[in-house]
């Protein structure tokens, strides 16, 4: 009987947080929903690209406003405190767009992608926009999945298998992403895996929305590379696909289906873990 309870709340905790994913992307949606009709209905050049992506970025709001609504008293699932919060996020989004430069300077300098400098002063006012939409959309996804999920699975399993399983659903999030390849699923769930590990320890979400939001700012509108199967507006470089390895360039899916990527991460992983995380030095689940 004790085991039949446990399954069931275990069961119950999961459909929760199941319905929550689903209306957070749900609302989120809502907002495109709406352009699409109108560019049927009435024009199919009512909005530029630039302006669909900023929609489509800016949406994602959404569910940052849901999940704050839902646990704003919370800060076990939403550690979203003041203290340090301009140095943690600033951290981050360094360590994120370092890393990702990294990559696509290792890319570029095997000649896998060739890139041509775009950027213009009038690209400026176009920048900052995307910069704040990516900043939005990067949270978004980090408040569900690190603060709503992880937090909800940490309560019912260990440490470790709270970061797996919430890594694993990130990564199955992605999978109706245009060009996804097998490399693209495992660095997903690599990165899933060491944004976890920090939020755990850091007990913060500041650092790594901004990881996460300068990963995909650096690999769009600053590199031009794809992001997560995504077409992004190019701004300050233009970066064109030179292999037709696949599993070299990313293809479609971007920089994150590349296997340099994937090298990069599971280094970094590696090297997180070890320090963080050996022996027994695991923070046990709230």
């Amino acid at each position: 009987m004790a085991d039949g309870k446990v399954v069931m709340i275990i069961f119950k905790k999961s459909f929760r947080i199941f319905y929550i994913i689903v209306m957070a992307y749900f609302l989120a949606f809502i907002p495109l929903l709406f352009l699409n009709l109108a560019q049927l209905f009435f024009d199919k050049g009512l909005f530029d690209p630039y302006s669909y992506d900023l929609l489509d970025l800016f949406s994602t709001g959404v569910a940052i406003l849901l999940v704050y609504a839902l646990y704003h008293r919370n800060s076990d699932i939403l550690p979203l405190e003041k203290n340090g919060l301009l140095r943690k996020y600033g951290l981050g989004f360094l360590a994120g767009g370092g890393v990702l430069t990294f990559i696509w300077f290792i890319a570029v300098s095997f000649g896998i992608y060739r890139t041509e400098w775009i950027f213009k002063w009038s690209h400026f006012p176009l920048l900052i926009p995307l910069l704040i939409g990516y900043m939005i959309q990067g949270m978004s996804e980090e408040v569900i999945f690190r603060g709503v999920v992880q937090s909800k699975l940490n309560r019912l399993l260990s440490s470790k298998a709270s970061i797996i399983l919430t890594a694993l659903a990130f990564a199955a999030m992605h999978l109706v992403n245009s060009g996804m390849t097998v490399i693209a699923f495992l660095d997903l769930i690599v990165f899933s895996l060491i944004v976890g590990m920090i939020r755990q320890q850091t007990d913060s979400l500041w650092f790594v929305s901004a990881y996460h939001s300068a990963w995909n700012f650096f690999q769009g509108p600053v590199f031009g590379s794809s992001v997560s199967g995504n077409t992004a507006n190019a701004l300050v470089f233009h970066s064109t696909n030179q292999s037709s390895q696949v599993w070299l360039s990313g293809g479609e899916f971007g920089l994150e289906s590349s296997a340099i990527t994937l090298t990069v991460d599971i280094i970094l992983f590696v090297c997180f873990y070890r320090h963080y995380y050996s022996t027994n030095a695991w923070p046990k689940s709230k």
